[in-house]
C-alpha cells in the first residue's frame, strides 16, 4: 500500500506507468469514482490530505489527471496501456 496524497500517487504513477508494457494493466485502490465525489473543486481542495470525509481525494486527482480512460469497480481503478 502506497501513499494516498496527490504528490505520492502522482510520483508512483509516473514511476510505474513507463514499466507497463503495451496491453498491460496498471491498477490501484481507494479511488472514488467521479459520480461519488461531491465535486472536483472539493477534490482539488483536499488532494494533498491523506483522507478527508472517508475519501482519498489525492488518488482521485492524480489518477484522473494522468489517465482519461480509467475503469472502476467499487474503489478499484485500472487502465490498460
Amino acid at each position: 500500500d502506497a501513499g494516498h496524497t496527490y504528490s505520492e500517487v502522482k510520483a508512483d504513477l509516473e514511476a510505474w506507468w513507463p514499466k507497463v508494457r503495451r496491453g498491460g494493466v496498471l491498477c490501484g485502490h481507494d479511488f472514488t469514482p467521479h459520480s461519488d465525489v461531491l465535486d472536483m473543486e472539493r477534490v482539488e481542495k483536499h488532494k494533498h490530505e491523506y483522507l478527508t470525509d472517508g475519501r482519498h481525494y489525492g488518488v482521485v486527482a492524480a489518477v484522473s489527471e494522468m489517465f482519461s480512460n480509467v475503469a472502476t469497480v467499487e474503489r478499484i481503478w485500472w487502465v490498460r496501456k
